[in-house]
This record gives structure tokens, sequence and C-alpha cells, in this order.
């Protein structure tokens, strides 16, 4: 799953297009989990997606959580607002207080 978020943030394949096989194995082998190509952006927009992907994708796989606990996470997420730490609702939030705020003038009159 966490391979799964990191294509989701990148828009692209976990360790590239150009990795061969042999390469590969030696990254999942090694526990070596792929890379963002910038952590700081990913964090920014993401942050608890970010977190969990790291969590899916740990070396150590007691720490890695159970499929349950992926499900109860994300509902979270969902339920805060969106997995962008509420970004979504802060935007719809300036939007409509923007089109609340009608120009003087700018009143619609009716005939």
């Amino acid at each position: 799953f966490g391979c799964l978020m990191y294509e989701l943030l990148e828009l692209g394949l976990p360790y590239g297009e150009d990795i061969t096989l042999p390469e590969l194995e030696q990254a999942l082998l090694t526990g070596s989990g792929p890379a963002l190509s910038d952590r700081a952006a990913a964090e920014g927009r993401a942050p608890r997606v970010v977190a969990l992907m790291d969590s899916c994708l740990s070396k150590e796989s007691s720490a890695r959580p159970t499929a349950w606990q992926v499900a109860e996470q994300l509902a979270g997420m969902a339920q805060a607002g969106g997995a962008v730490g509420g970004a979504e609702a802060q935007l719809e939030q300036k939007a409509e207080a923007s089109s609340d705020h009608v120009p003087q003038g700018a009143e619609e009159k009716e005939p």
C-alpha cells in the first residue's frame, strides 16, 4: 500500500521506469524504499499521507500498520477534511467567504 501512496504523491513508479529487475530486487532486499523527489513539498501538501506511506514502507515489519490500521487512518483523514490536512476544506471556506462578498453596486436587481 505504501508504493500505491507513493505513486499517488509522485504520479510515477516507485523505483522509476529505468530500473532493472536485479536493481529492483536489490532495493527490495535491502529494504530501501522509494524516495520522494520533493519530500518537503509532499509533506506540505499531504503530511498524513506521507506519514502513512512511510509507516507502510518501514524496513521493520512490526512497525508497518495492518490493513485494518491503514483503513482506520484513511477514514480518520477523510473525516478530518481530506488527506492533506484539511487544505481542501480551508480552500472551500475561502471560496465561500469570497463568494459571499459582493462588491458594492454589483448586486442583482429584480426586474
